[in-house]
């Protein structure tokens, strides 16, 4: 639903015929998302595509709540949390 209201997303939310690397963005979601990858690596992402926002929940995986590579802006009503990246 993100996508409704203007923001783009590293993974279309739809197959995009028109997006050369969507196999890779969608892997590169996936992972950064994955247990144990290396905070380096998740780091990485987010600066390889211009991230501006993460929004994800407990136990989902990706950078943990208090990383400073993320600033928390903001909780929805079931345990989302939208992150800005700042770093």
């Amino acid at each position: 639903m993100v996508p409704a209201y203007g923001p783009y997303t590293v993974a279309p939310g739809y197959p995009d015929f028109f997006l050369p690397d969507e196999r890779q963005r969608r892997k590169t979601v996936e992972r950064y998302f994955a247990p144990g990858t290396a905070r380096e690596d998740r780091v990485d992402a987010l600066l390889r595509y211009h991230a501006k926002w993460i929004i994800q929940t407990r136990g989902e995986g990706g950078l943990p709540e208090g990383d400073q590579a993320l600033r928390k802006t903001g909780t929805g009503p079931t345990g989302q949390v939208l992150y800005e990246v700042v770093g």
